[in-house]
């Protein structure tokens, strides 16, 4: 199996895992001093390290892991406890849609999950300070920009497009 289907065998697991499963919550490690100012950008998310599902099966925590290629890429594993939570949010509720969509080379960068309430889009992101002020977003990259809206992702995703 070819690293890139490794990886993508791994979020698809992960999407088989939480379908049909209740997701109780979904806790945040957030960065809350990024290197960048966050009140500057046009949109709000979080900016977090990882995401945690819990659900009435067990947890999954969402995170990116490196690639050979130095891309960073979506990567979910099972856990038994988990770190550091500076946010929460609860959903109480099983996933209506999820998908995901690739970037690079087919590298999973942006997943989404739908449920009747709320939806949450997860991109493998980071963001820049430049020289001159002003910020550079890059897909595939080591963070977890975490959206509760579409269109404030909308927002996100037209800043890359115009990359």
């Amino acid at each position: 199996m070819s690293e890139v289907s490794n990886y993508q065998q791994n979020i698809q697991d992960f999407q088989e895992f939480i379908r049909n499963a209740c997701i109780e919550k979904v806790t945040f490690d957030e960065d809350l001093n990024p290197a960048f100012d966050k009140g500057r950008l046009p949109f709000t998310f979080k900016y977090c390290f990882s995401a945690t599902f819990h659900t009435n099966k067990g947890k999954y925590k969402l995170h990116t892991s490196q690639t050979s290629e130095a891309l960073d890429v979506l990567w979910a594993k099972p856990i038994e406890s988990f770190g550091r939570i500076t946010s929460e949010k609860y959903i109480n509720e099983k996933i209506k849609e999820i998908s995901c969509e690739t970037g690079y080379d087919q590298w999973v960068y942006k997943l989404t999950i739908e449920f009747d309430n709320c939806v949450l889009l997860f991109y493998a992101a980071e963001i820049y300070d430049t020289i001159e002020g002003e910020y550079e977003i890059k897909i595939n990259d080591e963070m977890l920009l975490v959206f509760e809206s579409k269109s404030e992702a909308r927002k996100l995703e037209a800043i890359i497009d115009a990359a």
